[in-house]
């Protein structure tokens, strides 16, 4: 049931990318509430076996659901007040790469989490392979 769910979350955000022709705040809320959608059934079914990958799996939604509120970010939404009351160039640069800056951050914090995820799976599954194979 989760993949199946997974593959129709993804099938409807590409849909929603390449063929609504809708504006940026509904594509934004279909992301949004697909990621919380997501999340709350992980919490509700926990659909893996393992704790861990239930808690992994929460993550990585949670960290989809705040990129959907970047994407509002690096948007034409943001701009600068003093350059709007100027009549000059309203949208504000330096505050989207700073944002840019942050969200960087964030992407390096979650492949390091996964990344760390998948070293101590793999750890631990040679370690019951090489017990299996010595003590059998």
């Amino acid at each position: 049931m989760q993949m199946s769910i997974f593959c129709f979350k993804r099938l409807v955000i590409a849909f929603v990318t390449s063929s609504l022709r809708a504006p940026i705040s509904i594509s934004i809320l279909i992301y949004t509430h697909f990621s919380i959608f997501t999340i709350g059934y992980t919490i509700k079914n926990k659909p893996f076996e393992s704790k861990s990958h239930n808690m992994i799996d929460i993550f990585n939604e949670v960290f989809i659901f705040i990129s959907g509120y970047y994407l509002i970010i690096f948007s034409e939404w943001i701009y600068n007040p003093e350059a709007f009351y100027k009549n000059e160039n309203c949208h504000d640069p330096v505050t989207k790469y700073n944002f840019g800056y942050s969200y960087l951050v964030c992407v390096v914090i979650v492949f390091c989490a996964n990344m760390s995820f998948i070293c101590h799976e793999q750890y631990y599954s040679a370690i019951k392979a090489y017990r299996k194979f010595r003590y059998n």
